[in-house]
């Protein structure tokens, strides 16, 4: 939705002057990298109230040499230290763990940077990699043999059900155990709590 700031401001600007009275929810389809003071401004004055982003990982390589995100850890603290100014929206992070390059370090960057940002989040979503048939991460894992996956299973969605609300892991790292990776997402999971009186606010408001 932000990847041309020219049109996400143009629709915002539409929307106020149509006098349209809604609310809105962005979960996927907003780059951190697009997203200054400016476009904050017009998206929250357009009516948006539930914002969803991902730093995608603590660690620098993991997430630039790695996942191939381009984005730095100063652009991730100026965004979440921005957006402490905007008491009533509710901010989640996303973030994806169990590379198979994934190391006790790379982990606990990505712990320190959750805990920096807390201030800033309502809720923080911790995902385990999933290597979608076809991706180069899965290519890469089935070289290295990384899979946990069953091969002759790969055509069946259910494989990959409900990824997100799961302890599945699809992938092993070289240097960690399964286990680590789990207590680890638990142990993130715990830095972060839903701020009952926003989330009930926000529910509260019409759609």
């Amino acid at each position: 939705m932000t990847l041309s700031k020219e049109r996400t401001l143009k629709i915002c600007e539409k929307i106020r002057e149509r006098g349209l009275d809604i609310q809105f929810t962005t979960i996927n389809g907003v780059s951190l990298k697009t997203l200054d003071r400016e476009v904050m401004d017009a998206l929250t004055g357009a009516g948006l109230i539930r914002l969803y982003v991902a730093p995608e990982h603590g660690s620098s390589y993991i997430r630039n040499e790695v996942m191939g995100k381009n984005l730095s850890d100063n652009k991730i603290y100026e965004f979440f230290d921005m957006i402490k100014d905007y008491k009533d929206l509710f901010v989640r992070a996303f973030f994806v763990v169990g590379y198979p390059q994934e190391t006790k370090e790379t982990l606990q960057e990505t712990y320190d940077m959750v805990r920096k940002i807390r201030d800033s989040l309502d809720s923080v979503a911790m995902f385990n990699l999933v290597p979608y048939p076809g991706t180069e991460i899965f290519n890469y894992c089935e070289k290295h043999n990384r899979l946990l996956i069953p091969i002759e299973d790969l055509h069946n969605l259910e494989t990959f059900s409900n990824y997100n609300y799961s302890d599945n892991n699809f992938v092993k790292p070289f240097g960690l155990e399964i286990d680590e990776i789990k207590e680890f997402r638990d142990k993130c999971h715990a830095l972060v709590h839903r701020r009952p009186k926003s989330y009930d606010k926000l529910s509260s408001q019409k759609t």
